[in-house]
């Protein structure tokens, strides 16, 4: 049976030291590429119910190459952390929740101590594809 994997970006927490507001998250799963951009305090939780994409399969485990993206962004420093890893779905299960972390180390002309901690949380929601064949005037289907 097909099932419709639809993967949501639920939430991102702004944790340790401040390296700036300005947030812009970026997710790239099968050619399908998300971005978003939020001004997020430190110590704070923003949430979302966003799209990152949606995929059909026939297995039971839905495997794929997950790039995510943190960037502070600033006028003239934009202090950047990337994260890779391969997603692994349980398309038996209803809904599961993937939890990421970015660190990302504030650069400048100085050296800078600040080290600010994204968690990322994703969420796959799993559903039943439903395939209809509309009615034939004659009462059978050609295959």
């Amino acid at each position: 049976m097909i099932k419709k994997i639809i993967l949501k970006l639920k939430s991102i927490k702004y944790l340790r030291d401040s390296i700036g507001d300005d947030i812009r998250f970026e997710a790239d799963i099968l050619g399908k590429y998300f971005s978003v951009k939020k001004r997020i305090k430190p110590g704070t939780e923003q949430n979302f119910d966003s799209i990152i994409g949606e995929f059909d399969t026939d297995r039971k485990i839905f495997e794929a190459f997950l790039s995510l993206r943190v960037i502070e962004d600033d006028p003239i420093f934009n202090d950047t952390a990337s994260f890779a890893t391969e997603i692994k779905i349980d398309t038996r299960k209803n809904k599961q929740d993937f939890l990421y972390e970015v660190s990302i180390k504030e650069i400048r002309v100085r050296t800078s101590k600040a080290k600010a901690i994204f968690k990322i949380t994703l969420q796959a929601e799993i559903l039943d594809e439903e395939t209809f064949i509309s009615e034939t005037s004659d009462g059978w289907l050609r295959v």
